[in-house]
């Protein structure tokens, strides 16, 4: 919604009177022009008025991206919804409702989910690596299984927001020569108790490239009432971590 004519000078435009009694106002528009123009209700109140100012709608077809046809009927039933309105000075001026969608694509341009890095067990002391052909349990060090990003726009019409809500659905961790390990949630940290271990067999000795993959699921929400999942779901990059992978000799007697 933006600015335009004071009462005064609106009131001039219709009538053809005043600054606009050479261009004829809206009556030389509609002959002239082609136009359909018709005086907003009440106008006739304002026309005295030189600070209030008639607010209308307007729509940037550079902010839309589909066919010029389909931007037109979407602008128009726009104006249909957001008629000219006379606002007085220093009275609130009319603030169109953000459509949650909007307010949705602008919480995930925010969202920043973790980088997938890994911890192991064992690791060997001298390298700080792992052991060949044993299974080496791995779990992300980032423990953050679920994040949230609200965006909320204030409008007449009372406050609207959107919430878009991640959670965390696995890790899969890969590496040359090794099977690949798909595993639910974030891992285990190993414990001598511990159950439940993300873990994979690294086959090959020496410094070894693990990838670390993890995966999210995203839904959003509008006011508070469920919308399902966003439109594209995220993507994090995947991680490497160099890992020294040993051998131990043993010998009989």
């Amino acid at each position: 919604m933006e600015p335009s004519y004071t009462g005064k000078q609106y009131y001039e435009f219709v009538t053809g009177t005043g600054q606009y009694r050479e261009r004829g106002g809206m009556a030389w528009v509609n002959q002239h022009m082609g136009e359909n123009l018709t005086a907003e209700p009440g106008y006739e109140q304002y026309k005295d008025d030189i600070t209030g100012r008639w607010w209308g709608g307007t729509c940037n077809s550079g902010n839309y991206d589909g066919p010029t046809k389909e931007f037109l009927e979407v602008s128009a039933a726009y104006f249909e919804e957001h008629p000219f309105t006379f606002i007085r000075a220093g009275r609130p001026v009319p603030v169109p409702p953000v459509p949650p969608e909007v307010l949705r694509d602008a919480a995930i341009a925010e969202m920043e989910l973790p980088t997938p890095t890994i911890d192991w067990n064992p690791k060997t002391a001298e390298s700080n690596g792992t052991i060949v052909n044993l299974d080496t349990w791995v779990w992300l060090t980032d423990r953050r299984d679920s994040l949230y990003v609200e965006a909320t726009a204030n409008t007449m019409g009372g406050p609207t927001s959107a919430r878009v809500d991640v959670m965390l659905t696995g890790i899969t961790v890969s590496a040359d020569g090794a099977e690949t390990a798909v595993c639910d949630g974030p891992g285990v940290p190993y414990s001598p108790s511990a159950t439940g271990a993300c873990a994979i067999t690294l086959t090959r000795p020496g410094p070894t490239a693990v990838s670390t993959q993890s995966t999210w699921h995203a839904t959003w929400s509008a006011n508070g009432a469920p919308q399902g999942d966003i439109p594209t779901q995220p993507v994090v990059t995947p991680s490497l971590t160099t890992i020294q992978v040993s051998e131990i000799g043993t010998y009989n007697r």
